[in-house]
């Protein structure tokens, strides 16, 4: 506390913010980097030690310029052994494009025994090793099994093989939330040694070839995310619908009426449905790279067949609460499907269809056709968008 004096009055001046108490300072610390957390630590003795009892860690090599990109790896691997919270709800590492590679299981012992949620960010080269060294360890066996982990974020990382992501997979027994996005260098088989039975959420945003792969781990999820391509779907029926509460599906390529309505047949607690088809046309010109167009192989390839269903899907008759559909065309297979689960939806509340057109004209013939179509849910709020909206 200080004061000085002006005219004839002492006006006193405190440090409100460090008589609060130490779990509302951490919680403050939490939203910003651990660089910046810890230069607090120079404030006073009080504050010295708090960044330390932080249950969210987030390392942003940006936030760090002075430092090389191995002393920033090696600043994260030793700031994490002064970490003495028990429990670490989530940590975040984030990289510049330009990084050296991050040894995953060089990381102190603790942060496997008490993480929660894991998140990487621009990982050029991620390296995940069973049999990491032994000075990271404690005496006997050394164990790289995150034995409370719930959560696993990629965003943009490219392993150095594609073994050690699968390692890193199988060392993660009790997921139940994955989120990947972007994943590089991995071009073979995925071969994943245990299965993942706590899994609840899913959110797969990685090139479609590899998801038959991921679907047979995915068995017991009921909110999933995922890209496929079109022929693919009838592979997501069979595999895991059974228990999906919450479906997002983007499918490169058309996708028949009837196989929709299989995989809702086979999807009978589905509340959430919501549904984008990816074509050719709206790649623009920016996909003229013939990699890039190697992405969209499977394009052209027809679709399973499948028979019309027999009856109405469960989930319409009885779960579905909302719809969504976006890059919505208007071609009449578009509207059989749109028309069928208008019809036979009689809990729904909300369907939502963005709808595409390069002319007005008929962007406004396609939302009339939307808004007269009949309805099983009285409630039902049809909403129509315009697609860039």
């Amino acid at each position: 506390m200080s004061a000085v004096k002006l005219g004839t009055e002492d006006v006193t001046f405190s440090d409100m913010i460090s008589n609060l108490p130490d779990d509302l300072l951490i919680q403050i610390l939490s939203l910003v980097s651990i660089s910046e957390a810890m230069n607090t630590s120079l404030l006073s003795k009080r504050w010295e030690s708090l960044w330390k009892m932080m249950p969210v860690l987030k390392y942003v090599e940006k936030s760090c310029p002075t430092m090389t990109s191995q002393g920033f790896v090696e600043f994260c691997r030793r700031s994490l052994q002064l970490h003495e919270a028990p429990v670490l709800k989530a940590l975040t590492i984030k990289l510049q494009l330009q990084s050296v590679p991050l040894i995953l299981s060089s990381l102190p012992e603790t942060v496997f025994q008490k993480l929660v949620v894991l998140k990487l960010h621009m990982i050029r080269y991620l390296v995940f090793d069973d049999s990491p060294p032994r000075r990271y360890f404690s005496a006997g066996k050394p164990s790289v099994c995150f034995r409370s982990l719930k959560g696993l974020h990629l965003r943009s990382v490219s392993f150095c093989d594609e073994q050690y992501f699968c390692r890193l997979i199988s060392a993660c027994p009790l997921l139940e939330d994955v989120f990947f996005d972007t994943i590089k260098n991995i071009t073979g088989r995925l071969i994943f040694t245990k299965d993942m039975p706590n899994l609840v959420e899913a959110t797969l945003e990685v090139d479609p070839s590899q998801t038959s792969d991921f679907l047979r781990i995915l068995t017991s999820v009921e909110f999933l995310s995922i890209h496929l391509y079109a022929n693919e779907v009838l592979l997501l029926a069979d595999k895991i619908s059974q228990r999906l509460l919450r479906l997002e599906l983007c499918i490169y390529g058309k996708i028949s009426r009837n196989l929709l309505l299989h995989l809702l047949k086979h999807s009978p607690k589905l509340r959430v449905f919501k549904l984008q088809e990816i074509h050719e046309l709206l790649m623009g010109p920016a996909w003229t790279d013939p990699c890039q167009l190697a992405y969209f192989k499977k394009f052209d390839d027809p679709p399973p067949s499948v028979c019309n269903p027999s009856s109405v899907p469960e989930c319409l008759s009885f779960h579905l609460q909302t719809f969504k559909w976006r890059c919505y065309r208007g071609t009449i297979e578009e509207k059989e499907v749109v028309r069928y689960i208008l019809q036979n939806a009689r809990c729904l509340k909300t369907a939502t269809i963005y709808v595409s057109s390069c002319r007005k004209k008929k962007e406004r013939l396609k939302i009339k056709e939307l808004k007269s179509m009949p309805k099983a849910s009285t409630s039902c709020l049809l909403v129509t968008r315009r697609r860039s909206s």
